[in-house]
């Protein structure tokens, strides 16, 4: 049995805990591949180590490095089996047109707006997310709009940076990894704006403004489908609207 078959064998008798583990396990394996020991797992998920521990043996899996493989193994599978090129392609234009359908005009000109005003605009980015935070940034200098990206491991660096007359843009897939990154300028008053693909992440509550959008994992689909691409697409959607406000209040300023 792959990890997954065992996930849903013993689902009954996981605790709270277990079922919040599953749950990261499911829409976001990335993260498994990217840490090779337990504790810097533990960490990413925001949870114990011991919480993780357990879990895993419950799954019968002796070491970490054990379930780690399996999983490396049960996507690599997951990946021969899937559909050819029209799958993907459809695939891709469903997301496209969720994202059309869960986007409000009224939000995105509000948020562009309030971009247009800040002294900086702050983008960060965690993990892959790193790059469509990077690609809002060079949007914006394009507008000549001063702006820095930051990933990661950037997080001690960001406080020398925020005032509360800038904005942040956090782009992150799952939200709860950036808890550690919002302690370290949560004081300053700054409007963070958060887009994630995950609705129910525990740092919505620091945010002035949330923006969902759909993710491939959550929908069923491809599970090798790059949800960067919807951060992307997202990133010169809003920077069109940003674009906008600025030429709007460059005419004001002329006028």
């Amino acid at each position: 049995m792959n990890p997954y078959e065992l996930i849903d064998l013993k689902k009954s008798s996981f605790t709270k805990t277990d079922l919040h583990i599953v749950d990261l396990v499911t829409k976001n394996a990335d993260a498994i591949f990217r840490n090779a020991t337990i504790t810097n797992l533990a960490k990413e998920y925001g949870i114990s180590q011991a919480s993780l521990t357990r879990f895993i043996q419950k799954l019968g899996y002796p070491s970490y490095s054990e379930f780690k493989f399996d999983i490396y193994r049960s996507e690599k599978q997951s990946l021969t089996n899937e559909g050819g090129s029209e799958s993907i392609l459809e695939s891709y234009s469903n997301l496209i047109l969720q994202m059309r359908n869960v986007l409000k005009d009224d939000d995105l000109q509000m948020i562009a707006k309030e971009i247009a005003q800040a002294r900086n605009v702050v983008t960060i980015g965690m993990h892959k997310s790193y790059l469509p935070a990077q690609s809002f940034q060079y949007n914006m200098l394009k507008l000549a709009k001063p702006s820095i990206a930051f990933n990661a491991d950037d997080r001690h660096e960001i406080k020398h940076f925020i005032t509360s007359e800038d904005v942040v843009l956090l782009f992150t897939a799952e939200g709860d990894s950036a808890k550690e990154f919002i302690d370290e300028f949560k004081d300053r008053e700054v409007s963070i704006i958060l887009i994630t693909m995950n609705d129910k992440t525990s740092i919505k509550k620091y945010a002035k403004h949330v923006i969902w959008l759909p993710n491939s994992r959550n929908q069923n689909m491809h599970k090798y489908l790059e949800n960067q691409v919807f951060f992307l697409v997202f990133a010169d959607l809003l920077t069109s609207y940003v674009a906008k406000e600025i030429q709007k209040d460059n005419y004001i300023k002329v006028k």
